[in-house]
């Protein structure tokens, strides 16, 4: 990612059947937000792009996901299209082809 396009921004991957030990009792529970920590970053990202370009600029955030700890998905969060895609390579063969709408 060295030779990036400038408005392309990336980050950590997020795992999103995470659990932590809460409370004193270190009672162990499944993390409720996965993507507030994420949410952090892209709020970051384009108050630094606005600082830097001095306008209003529409970055392409790329998210890793870790489902499970086992398969990784991508979100790209695409502001100048004002989409969202979610890439998966395991995806029933129905939406491959468009019968079904979503996974």
């Amino acid at each position: 990612m060295s030779n990036k396009p400038s408005f392309i921004r990336y980050g950590y991957s997020v795992p999103l059947n995470q659990f932590k030990k809460f409370g004193r009792n270190g009672k162990i529970k499944r993390v409720a937000r996965p993507l507030a920590g994420w949410r952090k970053k892209v709020k970051a990202f384009r108050r630094e792009a606005q600082e830097e370009y001095r306008e209003k600029s529409y970055l392409v955030y790329f998210c890793p996901l870790n489902c499970k700890g086992s398969h990784f998905t991508l979100l790209e969060i695409n502001r100048q299209e004002e989409k969202i895609y979610h890439y998966n390579l395991i995806v029933n063969r129905d939406v491959i082809n468009g019968i079904l709408e979503s996974t």
